[in-house]
């Protein structure tokens, strides 16, 4: 972890914006968070970090931030809480917001899990929730089929039966994927029908072990390419059979890359996807790559993601009204 010092002079030499020393006015998004308490789930991973630094940093009026943890790999999930805040990447926030972890409160549980795997005390603690955007899910392209349904098929389930629960619930916003459906040539911003129902595939985790599970993902996944996709669809279906009445909105980001300038310029922390190609080409491992010219990458900076992912609670909101 580097110092406060260090990260005041490393942030002055990256941040090369006019209006970095401006007081901003605040913006209509800004005032619909003040005094609200925000659930973020996937809140380690490398799109919840991002949530969470924009939401403290850009709306300094909230209430309280939810993370719900569990323990992976060894770690704790208070080691992990503890280590998700150390990086350089909330070191503007720890410039600007010194305080600002007195605002996140960490809840060890799992959402794949009914009630979040939480004890009843911690579970009462989220009924004051406001807004909730469901950022979990496993981006891995060939999952497990197993896998890739507990996080982004059952959490999604489990966490819109939650949303049922709360009493001031304002939005509620699902993170997918624009490919989705990427068997089909264009994609509108519509629902999508899937073949198969997604409360009997999760029944098939309960019946079928491992290798039975493995054997007939070819033919349950048909026309999608990978468990990734095909999950990501299935989440979808998902949010519209549980969303009666609820603000609910889903969000389709394309290929995310690293930062384009906010927290700072180029910041990642992960080599998935178009990065990793970068990556392999600046070092020399990677010296062709196959492609069709004519055909465009569908990359977009993470900070725009996470911009769009903010107005989308407020604009369900404000809808919904």
């Amino acid at each position: 972890m580097t110092t406060k010092g260090s990260d005041a002079y490393l942030y002055e030499m990256l941040d090369l914006s006019e209006s970095s020393n401006l007081k901003k006015q605040q913006s209509e998004i800004a005032k619909f968070f003040a005094y609200t308490n925000v659930l973020v789930t996937g809140g380690t991973g490398f799109l919840g970090k991002l949530l969470i630094e924009k939401i403290l940093r850009s709306c300094p009026d909230v209430a309280t931030i939810y993370m719900i943890v569990r323990p992976k790999k060894g770690k704790t999930s208070q080691e992990r809480f503890k280590e998700n805040f150390n990086g350089f990447e909330f070191s503007r926030l720890r410039r600007e917001q010194p305080n600002f972890l007195n605002k996140v409160i960490m809840l060890e549980g799992d959402a794949a899990q009914q009630d979040f795997g939480l004890s009843p005390e911690s579970k009462q603690i989220l009924m004051n929730t406001n807004i909730i955007f469901h950022a979990a899910a496993t981006v891995r392209f060939h999952e497990t089929f197993r896998v890739a349904m507990n996080t982004n098929v059952k959490s999604t389930k489990y966490m819109l039966l939650f949303a049922k629960e709360l009493p001031n619930l304002k939005a509620f916003v699902h993170v997918s994927t624009a490919y989705s459906h990427c068997m089909l040539k264009s994609i509108d911003e519509i629902h999508y029908k899937v073949p198969t129902d997604g409360d009997k595939i999760l029944t098939l985790l309960d019946v079928l072990d491992d290798d039975k599970l493995e054997k007939i993902t070819p033919v349950i996944l048909d026309k999608w390419p990978n468990t990734y996709v095909f999950s990501k669809a299935l989440g979808e279906s998902i949010v519209l059979k549980y969303s009666d009445n609820l603000p609910v909105c889903i969000v389709r980001p394309s290929i995310m890359i690293s930062t384009s300038e906010e927290p700072l310029s180029g910041w990642t922390n992960n080599l998935y996807g178009a990065t990793g190609v970068v990556m392999g080409g600046s070092l020399g491992l990677m010296h062709t790559l196959y492609c069709v010219a004519e055909n465009i990458a569908d990359i977009i900076p993470a900070d725009c993601v996470i911009s769009n992912v903010i107005c989308a609670a407020w604009d369900i909101a404000n809808s919904m009204n």
